[in-house]
């Protein structure tokens, strides 16, 4: 009996061993995607760069120094706009040091989008009411193609940027006196409200093997003996995004009825009278899956 239990221990062993190796391994080779060219992100962030002096609060009524900061930047705002046109793609690099260098990066890029916020309200304050929602639906752009092909610390920095456009675009929902013109920010803001709960999941899986190359087999151990902070940066990821989806979702959907309302001079009946005429199709619950409905 206690040579049996003897080698029933040394197999035990054995095994856990070679499971443990095999967890120590690599699960692949991280293998950037290749880069657009031109990249929306480059330009994006050569742009961000180029923003020159103090950014006024995001609550500041100070008009003038509002005016004066968006006037200076004026080229470089532009610059971002026109990069908003373009694919995205972040250009990771698998070295110990690249996350270090490109927070300041992913800093700046929220930088500009707290920067066209500012043009956005300058606008509304000025009465150019379609002007200020073209700024604030392309800091939602900002936010979500400033993701693509990046890792959770990105993703969570282009929700945070999401937010500030959704915020800025739920007070000017209220407020504004537009009478039409409203369909190409719909096609747009249509545009980065679907495929948003696919990006974090594809985000998720990049960090995972973008942190095995480039930290190996102790990075590996890190992330077992750190398991739970790992997975509990993973579940905020995908609950702040999901947030993120939800509200965009039912903002698009007050739009596209306000949209609705205005140009037919009632109110619509139903989601469905919104299809095609404000929308491709009835924005879905990320959550459920199931399409929104009116009246919320």
């Amino acid at each position: 009996m206690k040579s049996l239990l003897i080698f029933l221990a040394a197999l035990a062993a054995l095994l856990v061993g070679c499971v443990l190796v095999l967890w120590l391994r690599s699960p692949g080779s991280f293998s950037p995607e290749p880069l657009p060219v031109p990249n929306g992100y480059t330009n994006l962030l050569q742009a961000a760069k180029g923003l020159v002096g103090e950014t006024p609060g995001g609550d500041s009524t100070n008009w003038a120094a509002i005016q004066y900061y968006t006037e200076k930047n004026q080229p470089h705002l532009r610059q971002a706009r026109a990069a908003l046109e373009q694919s995205f793609q972040v250009p990771l690099e698998s070295t110990e040091i690249y996350l270090a260098l490109h927070l300041p990066e992913i800093s700046r890029l929220k930088t500009a989008a707290q920067a066209l916020a500012l043009q956005g309200r300058l606008a509304g304050h000025e009465n150019r009411w379609l002007e200020a929602a073209s700024n604030y639906v392309d800091i939602v752009r900002l936010g979500y193609k400033m993701s693509e092909g990046g890792v959770i610390l990105d993703k969570m920095v282009g929700v945070a940027c999401e937010a500030i456009g959704l915020g800025q675009l739920e007070q000017w929902l209220p407020a504004t006196p537009v009478k039409g013109g409203l369909g190409p920010l719909l096609a747009l803001l249509e545009s980065v409200s679907t495929n948003g709960q696919a990006q974090v999941e594809s985000v998720i899986r990049r960090e995972k093997v973008f942190a095995s190359e480039v930290y190996g087999w102790r990075g590996r151990l890190v992330s077992m003996v750190n398991h739970r902070s790992l997975q509990d940066a993973i579940d905020r990821t995908r609950q702040k995004s999901l947030q993120t989806e939800r509200r965009k979702r039912w903002l698009l959907l007050r739009l596209a009825q306000h949209a609705f309302a205005l140009e037919r001079g009632q109110p619509p009946a139903s989601a469905a009278d919104l299809v095609p005429t404000c929308l491709k199709a009835i924005p879905l619950d990320p959550e459920t899956g199931k399409p929104l409905e009116l009246g919320r």
